[in-house]
């Protein structure tokens, strides 16, 4: 028995308890974790707003292009108007006529409201290109805000599950140790019970046969009492002594 006891002192040495992670390693675990995942998200939607914000610009540079050229259309189609209409009432004589004045005078405002409604266009386009623009920001903006938050649930959830799995951990450790425990108490005991047991049979076997081998003859008789004396004496030393080094194996 004091051989298994032994055995669990020295399993009880080697089998501490479990401390586990600290809440700072816990929480650089679970960010780590997530970190490049949704650092990829963010970067990919970076790269997409990038994409679809230079084809907007695009487009706005092309708008400037296009109705520059409408306006250079508009001007020559106005030129040309008034030379034919200057040239027909040259043929007819009433060049500077008022009516001649009053028609050069209606086209040169036509071909200003033209210029005017080309602008207008143009500023209505490039408009409705910034507004995309901006929307196409505001979803950038909204996109990555709900990845930050996205980011730092499944950050904090990840946490929550390595501290459940550190507390068991823990838990399970600790029950080991304190099972081990138990048993060496239970040895202890025993070993204490089973002592104190002989001890109190030895003296009792001492108190009930050792009178009545010193009582039964004298002489010879009597140095046989003396030698029984005596072994008896060897074996309540013994047994002591054995108690003795049971009861200092308890204590260790």
């Amino acid at each position: 028995m004091s051989a298994n006891l032994e055995e669990l002192i020295a399993k009880l040495g080697s089998n501490t308890v479990y401390q586990g992670l600290s809440s700072e390693d816990i929480m650089k675990q679970a960010t780590d974790r997530y970190q490049s995942v949704y650092g990829q998200k963010r970067l990919s939607a970076q790269q997409a707003y990038e994409t679809s914000d230079a084809a907007l610009a695009r487009e706005l540079s092309g708008l400037q292009q296009s109705y520059d050229a409408q306006r250079a259309q508009s001007r020559a189609q106005t030129e040309s108007t008034y030379r034919q209409a200057d040239r027909h009432a040259l043929g007819r004589g009433m060049q500077r006529s008022s009516y001649n004045e009053a028609t050069l005078a209606n086209i040169d405002l036509a071909g200003d409201e033209a210029l005017n409604a080309i602008s207008q266009a143009q500023t209505n386009a490039e408009a409705d290109v910034q507004q995309k623009r901006t929307q196409l920001a505001d979803q950038l903006a909204g996109t990555l805000k709900q990845l930050n938050a996205d980011e730092q649930s499944d950050i904090l959830a990840y946490a929550d599950e390595l501290e459940a799995r550190e507390y068991d951990r823990r838990f399970q450790s600790q029950q080991s140790v304190n099972e081990i425990s138990m048993k060496i108490y239970e040895y202890q005991h025993q070993l204490e019970q089973e002592a104190i047991e002989q001890e109190r049979w030895l003296a009792e076997f001492n108190a009930k046969y050792g009178g009545k081998s010193s009582g039964s003859s004298g002489g010879g008789g009597g140095g046989g009492s003396k030698k029984k004396k005596q072994e008896q004496t060897t074996t309540t030393t013994a047994s002591r002594g054995s108690a003795s080094v049971n009861r200092k194996t308890m204590l260790y």
